[in-house]
C-alpha cells in the first residue's frame, strides 16, 4: 500500500489524484469501499465513520460499513430521507458540516440515545453515480476532542468521491458477470448435449476447462 503511506504525507489538493492512484492498484472492488472508510476514519481521526446506501425503494438508507465502538449496533438501523444530518445530505445531494448537532435542528438524536454514543459534530458528503445520490459517506466526531471543521468536510468530499467511483466500478462488474452468467445459461439451455458415453463426457470436460 505504498499510495496508502504517500496520501498521509500529501498536500490536500494531491489527495485526490493520490487516492486514484490507490484505487487502480486495487483488484477487489467489492472490498474497496471498506478500504475507504476504514482510512478515512483513520486519517480524519475520527470517532466513527459509516457508509449508508440508498435502499431500492429510494426512500431509505442503510448502514452498509461502520467503523467505531458502536458499529455492530448501529448497522441495524435505518435512516429515512430526509431524517437527520445523513438523511438531510441524502435529499439534497449537498455536504454538511455540523460543528455542534446540539444546536441544528435538523440533528435525530435517536440512534445515538439508542446506543448510547454521545455525538457533538458530524460532517456528510453525498455518493452520487451520474448525478445521482445513492448514499451518503459520514464522520463522527475527532478523536482529538475537537469538533468536525471545514478542512475534514473537505478531505471527506474527497473520499466521498473516490468511493462512489469504487462502487461504481464493482457494480459494474457485478452487471457484467451477472449478464455472463445469463448468456451461459440460454446458450446451455439451447444447446443440450444428449448422450452419456465416456467419450462425450470426457469432450464436454476438456470443452469446459478450455473455456475457463
Amino acid at each position: 500500500m505504498r499510495y496508502l503511506n504517500k496520501m498521509y504525507t500529501s498536500p490536500p489538493l494531491q489527495y485526490l489524484n493520490d487516492l486514484s492512484a490507490w484505487v487502480t492498484g486495487v483488484q477487489d472492488f467489492e472490498q474497496l469501499p471498506n478500504l475507504i472508510i476504514d482510512t478515512a476514519g483513520k486519517m480524519l481521526q475520527a470517532k466513527a465513520s459509516s457508509l449508508l446506501l440508498l435502499n431500492e425503494d429510494k426512500e431509505t438508507l442503510r448502514f452498509d460499513i461502520t467503523t467505531g465502538d458502536k458499529k455492530d449496533e448501529i448497522k441495524k438501523y435505518h435512516v429515512k430521507m430526509g431524517q437527520g444530518i445523513a438523511g438531510h445530505v441524502a435529499q439534497t445531494g449537498e455536504p454538511l458540516l455540523v460543528s455542534d448537532v446540539s444546536q441544528d435542528k435538523r440533528w435525530d438524536q435517536t440512534i445515538s440515545e439508542d446506543v448510547n454514543f454521545k455525538t457533538k459534530s458530524i460532517a456528510c458528503s453525498p455518493l452520487k453515480i451520474n448525478g445521482d445520490v445513492i448514499g451518503v459517506l459520514q464522520i463522527v466526531d475527532r478523536k482529538d476532542g475537537f469538533p468536525l471543521n471545514e478542512n475534514d468536510l473537505h478531505m471527506l468530499n474527497v473520499f466521498a468521491h473516490v468511493c462512489s467511483e469504487a462502487i461504481r466500478s464493482a457494480r459494474r462488474l457485478e452487471s457484467t458477470h451477472r449478464k455472463n452468467l445469463e448468456l451461459n445459461e440460454q446458450i446451455a439451455q439451447r444447446y443440450k448435449i444428449v448422450g452419456n458415453s465416456r467419450e462425450l463426457k470426457n469432450a464436454v470436460a476438456d470443452g469446459f476447462k478450455v473455456s475457463k
